[in-house]
This record gives C-alpha cells, structure tokens and sequence, in this order.
C-alpha cells in the first residue's frame, strides 16, 4: 500500500469517526441487561398484602417477580422498564391470545408505593420487578384489589402488575398456563425480549414450601 493510499486510508477513517462519534461511543458505553427469574426466593416469596384503604385489612398472599441486572462494570442503565406487550393462555388448541389483556408497563418492587415504571441500574447492580401477586382466595372479597367476582369462587387467581390498573380489574387473570411477553429496555441499553411461562393452579396452600411447589410457577423460556 503506497503513501497516497494510507493518507486517503486515514482520512477516510478520520471522517467516518467525526460523523459516526455519537454513534460509536453510544455503542461502546451501552450496558446489558439480564433477567432471571424462579419458583423460589427471592424471586416467589409468602407475603402479607394490605387494603389499599384499610391497612389493618390484610391477607397472606405470594408475589411473582423477576429480576433486572446491569451486566456493565462501568455504566449505568438508564430509565429502564418493563412493557408487558402480550399474554397468551393455553387451550384446548394451544397458546391463544388472552381476552381483554391490557398491554402495560409493569411495577418495580424496591417502592410499592411509586408507581413510576422507570429506574436506574448502577453498574452490576439487579432490581426487581412485580409480575403479579396471588392472594389466599378465601380473602379475596376482603381485599377488594384482588377479587373480580366473575373469578371462580375459592380459586387463587394471579393479580398482574401493571403500573396503571383498568376499573374492569381485567389484569386479574384465572387459574391456568399463560405466556407473558415482555420488553425489558432502558434509554441506553439494547432491548431483550422475554417470556414467562406461568402456571397457577388455583389451589392455596398455607406452608410457603408446598405453595411454592404446587400452587403456581414461573419461568423465562
């Protein structure tokens, strides 16, 4: 290669990196993220879940979450969420297309109370995300934000967690097998696709281990 060439060479590259710049340094210093989830602590937990107006009205109940790490050593993620973009449950004919599923960001469990469905991740940092809660079905009327009555009477049913919940409760689901696919994204992180297999088979079970091991599961697949 002669002189003349390694100069155009050069200034070629010289200009490609000045228009590219932002480009190029976005792509170097954007984070990864990871979801992980199980059947099992801390991702499924036994918990206590209140009124929302009457905090002395409480019933045993499980949460489902999944968690969401940076992977960077370096850099933050920024404004990340997770969209619930569609829920499929299993017939008779396979995985269909759930009725009346409300397409919706889902809450982060670090502050029940924010309803804000964006956080930061410090490098190598993970935080939680609700999936849904389920709550002993004998309570279900007692706490009203868990029970539709058109449900099955007795019947533990998953309560998902959309940051903005419809009056029609339509994000109260039935026992069965679903499939929920989710986009996990931040402002400056490459976004990963999931889904969730979930199966709740409507029974209750006051120890925490055979609840877990009976009573629903989930899994990214």
């Amino acid at each position: 290669m002669d002189g003349q060439t390694l100069v155009a060479v050069a200034t070629f590259t010289v200009a490609f990196v000045a228009v590219f710049q932002d480009y190029i340094r976005a792509f170097l210093t954007r984070p990864s993220l990871e979801v992980i989830t199980d059947t099992a602590s801390p991702y499924c937990q036994k918990i206590l879940v209140q009124h929302v107006l009457n905090y002395e009205i409480t019933a045993p109940g499980y949460y489902l979450r999944i968690a969401v790490k940076n992977k960077s050593r370096f850099f933050k993620a920024n404004s990340v969420e997770v969209f619930a973009s569609s829920l499929l449950q299993k017939g008779t004919m396979g995985f269909v297309p759930y009725e009346d599923f409300d397409p919706s960001d889902l809450v982060w469990s670090h502050d029940p109370g924010d309803m804000n469905p964006l956080t930061n991740l410090s490098p190598e940092m993970e935080k939680y995300c609700f999936i849904g809660r389920i709550i002993d079905p004998g309570q279900r009327e007692a706490v009203k934000r868990f029970d539709r009555p058109d449900l099955p009477e007795g019947k533990a049913c998953l309560a998902l967690a959309p940051s903005t919940e419809r009056y029609t409760k339509a994000h109260i689901i039935p026992p069965g097998t679903y499939r929920l696919y989710c986009s996990v994204v931040g402002s400056n992180t490459k976004r990963e696709q999931i889904c969730l297999e979930m199966h709740v088979s409507g029974d209750w079970y006051e120890n925490e281990q055979e609840m877990l091991e009976k009573g629903f599961s989930i899994k990214i697949i």
